[in-house]
């Protein structure tokens, strides 16, 4: 069951038993779930298609479509609205 991650948060940790995902939405390093559509959340596994991503987001093991993204500064973030 997917479980969202609440809206103006970076996670700090990932429930026992689950994996923690991204969409693929433009985002910085610490960029909070919601600002620009960008959206995170948890399951018991990925989807197909989701390969580990190594972008920097959160800190913490995650999950996503496209894993060889990296993080982006905030002010190239910002600069989407």
């Amino acid at each position: 069951m997917r479980r969202y991650v609440k809206p103006d948060t970076v996670p700090n940790l990932v429930g026992a038993g689950r994996v923690l995902m991204h969409n693929s939405v433009r985002h910085s390093r610490n960029m909070p779930c919601g600002l620009n559509g960008f959206r995170a959340w948890t399951d018991v596994k990925p989807p197909p298609g989701f390969k580990p991503c190594h972008c920097g987001w959160s800190g913490l093991p995650h999950y996503s479509t496209f894993p060889d993204d990296k993080c982006v500064p905030m002010s190239k973030v910002q600069g989407l609205y």
